[in-house]
């Protein structure tokens, strides 16, 4: 796993069996029955360090399962929010086989032309894209 610089992030480690992450109705939930030790980055902090407008709300990970996940909590605009978490993804500079990108949103329907368009475009830059309406629920 490479090694990212957190200096200046609000950073929590946690190992609990659930982790919720949730701002403005929108939340993600990971059962981490084996409480691993999982990093939360802050990214969007008032006091973060990256200087872009464009970035995500949240980075977490697990030392052992060498994955990136990306995470924004969204209203309605899933291509800003593929945005913000694709800056993001090369700003920390992490490879494609290690980055899942989350987008929890509020859009209907779940399956529009915007999000299969957002899913296609980010095979080149990320394992996997996850969207989901207001709660997800990843099993660590």
């Amino acid at each position: 796993m490479k090694l990212i610089n957190l200096s200046g992030y609000e950073v929590e480690i946690k190992k609990v069996k659930k982790i919720v992450i949730e701002e403005k109705k929108k939340k993600l939930i990971i059962n981490n029955k084996l409480e691993k030790e999982v990093v939360k980055v802050h990214v969007d902090s008032p006091n973060s360090p990256i200087e872009m407008e464009k970035k995500c709300d949240y980075l977490f990970f697990v030392n052992e399962r060498n994955l990136y996940y990306y995470l924004e909590l969204k209203g309605r605009d899933i291509k800003k929010a593929y945005e913000q978490i694709l800056n993001t993804k090369r700003f920390f500079k992490t490879k494609k086989d290690e980055s899942i990108g989350i987008i929890i949103h509020s859009n209907k329907p779940k399956f529009s032309p915007t999000i299969q368009k957002l899913k296609l475009n980010a095979k080149r830059e990320f394992r996997e894209l996850i969207t989901q309406q207001n709660q997800y629920t990843l099993d660590l």
